[in-house]
């Protein structure tokens, strides 16, 4: 805000409308780390689940192994640009710039 206040905006979707971000938007994401392992049980990526149950793809190497290793199973606050579609399941990705908090 031009004052200085500091806000927190939130985008519910309706039912059933997952539509997915653009890319190379600048976004802080707060959710629990998981894995997730594709349909053949061969590649396992590491995935943010949100509060609204949006899930994203984490990429950028060294957060990764940082995720990986620990805050696996706790809550993240992280912020990075947006892929709007990958591969895996085709859920979007983030790419990580920075970690702010895991609790």
């Amino acid at each position: 805000m031009p004052n200085g206040q500091v806000i927190n905006a939130v985008m519910v979707p309706g039912k059933g409308a997952k539509a997915a971000p653009r890319d190379g938007l600048s976004m802080t994401i707060k959710g629990k780390i998981v894995e997730e392992t594709d349909i053949t049980h061969k590649i396992t990526e590491l995935i943010i689940v949100t509060d609204t149950g949006d899930r994203f793809v984490t990429a950028n190497a060294p957060f990764c192994n940082t995720l990986r290793f620990k805050a696996m199973g706790k809550i993240v606050k992280l912020t990075g640009t947006t892929i709007s579609k990958t591969s895996f399941k085709g859920y979007p990705a983030i790419y990580i710039k920075d970690i702010l908090e895991v609790k």
